[in-house]
């Protein structure tokens, strides 16, 4: 994770399922990117590991539902026994789940009822990464580009702004505020400090 985070391709094992082992000799390479998706079911046990992540995310299911799956893939992938699938479930599986995997799930910044089928979740999530990528690729651009962390203050300001029902006389008065915040800062930072705004106000024009 360090390598990635430094811009450095990384090699990883691939795991077999059959023999319980890492092959070396079949790394998958990984090359660095704008967004890495760190996936395990003990990906949160490691207080080094979770301080590397921006988001974190625990995606639950049915337990019904989680044991469906498994019997699934251990019986078409690994060649498996219903029967040895379920007692393993039942006599280890499960217990290991309920002692070591799910009281991680307090260090989840997210939690996903419902797995992959919470698709509001999931675009609520998917919409959040794009406006983290987009002011990424802007800090890319300018390096003396700094933009302004949101509070209850500044979004009530811009909630303000955006509403078409906004008088003219308000809209002047929080516009001011925002200039006001954005040149008290720069002054206390001396960087270029922005906070972008591109909407239609009330009155047909764009700001930025």
């Amino acid at each position: 994770m360090e390598n990635l985070r430094h811009d450095r391709a990384v090699d990883i094992p691939n795991y077999d399922f059959k023999s319980y082992k890492s092959n070396i000799f079949a790394a998958r390479r990984v090359n660095p990117s704008d967004v890495i998706i760190l996936e395990g079911i003990l990906i949160f046990h490691d207080p080094r590991v979770r301080e590397l992540m921006n988001m974190k995310i625990f995606v639950d299911s049915d337990a019904d539902v989680r044991l469906v799956r498994r019997i699934r893939r251990d019986t078409v992938e690994k060649g498996r026994d219903i029967g040895a699938v379920l007692d393993q479930y039942s006599k280890f599986v499960k217990p290991a789940f309920d002692d070591f995997i799910l009281p991680t799930k307090k260090y989840a910044d997210i939690i996903i009822p419902r797995g992959v089928d919470n698709h509001v979740a999931i675009d609520l999530i998917v919409q959040h990464i794009r406006t983290k990528l987009g002011q990424h690729e802007l800090c890319k651009i300018y390096p003396n580009l700094y933009v302004i962390q949101s509070t209850f203050q500044i979004g009530g300001m811009h909630t303000l702004i955006r509403d078409a029902q906004t008088t003219k006389h308000d809209f002047v008065f929080y516009a001011d505020r925002l200039i006001r915040l954005v040149a008290i800062f720069w002054f206390r930072c001396n960087f270029v400090f922005v906070n972008v705004m591109a909407q239609k106000i009330p009155f047909g024009f764009s700001v930025i």
